[in-house]
């Protein structure tokens, strides 16, 4: 089983093992999220940090990406979507979003738009853990499957 999936097998365990680390889908938080991809069959790399919020059964977010194409070069993108939440044990979310930046290796805008899935589980009050999947549609003339993990801080 490659690691990628051992992490995320782990990751899920620990969410239904553990009923009481949850993130309130209506508790009206923001939060700092910074997230790192794994490799893609593409060699895609994406980097980001941005906000991320919960209020009333719906999540926003609005990230600053780098992403590094070994084929495409690099990009900067601003990166926004929103998702509604369901809180069992975990607060789990399916929603979507767009992709819009520039490519500096190639002189062109970029732009890509991605379905997304995923799961956010707390490890102390003011910080957590989140685990998603986005697929990016357009994104360089392809369609590219990407797993974030990524962390989240509030109140610091």
């Amino acid at each position: 089983m490659p690691t990628t999936m051992k992490i995320g097998y782990y990751f899920f365990l620990i969410t239904f093992f553990s009923p009481g680390l949850t993130f309130g889908a209506n508790a009206g938080e923001n939060f700092l999220r910074i997230e790192k991809s794994t490799q893609s069959n593409a060699d895609l790399r994406i980097i980001s940090i941005g906000g991320f919020g919960f209020d009333d059964g719906k999540i926003g977010h609005v990230d600053l990406s780098y992403i590094k194409s070994v084929n495409e070069g690099d990009s900067l993108a601003m990166d926004a979507g929103a998702a509604y939440a369901y809180n069992a044990g975990a607060t789990f979310f399916v929603g979507g979003g767009f992709l819009l930046g520039y490519n500096w290796d190639k002189n062109g805008v970029i732009g890509a738009f991605y379905p997304e899935a995923g799961v956010v589980i707390n490890i102390t009050k003011s910080a957590g853990v989140i685990l998603s999947t986005k697929r990016y549609f357009n994104l360089y003339d392809n369609t590219e499957d990407v797993i974030m993990f990524g962390l989240l801080f509030s109140d610091l």
